[in-house]
């Protein structure tokens, strides 16, 4: 993290680092800008959002889980990664 704080909510929270979000900002700007809408009727960004979200994922060290479905003939898919906790319980 930065180290700055900020008042967010009526609360001091420490501000992200300007890495974050640099990062941040990149991924949006691929989703949204490059790969753009996604949805029932643009199948092709489906599966171009869905690579690049898997991939950025693995390469973070994440094994990614896949659930598929259909809608209306058209594949759609969650993606998922566990995150374990530090306790058994967790």
């Amino acid at each position: 993290m930065g180290g700055d704080k900020d008042l967010i909510d009526g609360k001091e929270r420490e501000r992200p680092s300007d890495e974050l979000i640099r990062a941040l900002a990149s991924h949006v700007h691929t989703l949204a800008g490059q790969i753009g809408q996604r949805n029932l009727y643009l199948p092709g960004s489906l599966s171009r959002a869905e690579r690049y979200i898997s991939s950025t994922l693995m390469s973070f060290g994440y094994t990614v889980g896949r659930q598929t479905y259909q809608v209306d003939g058209v594949e759609f898919v969650n993606l998922f990664v566990e995150i374990k906790g530090a306790r058994q319980g967790d």
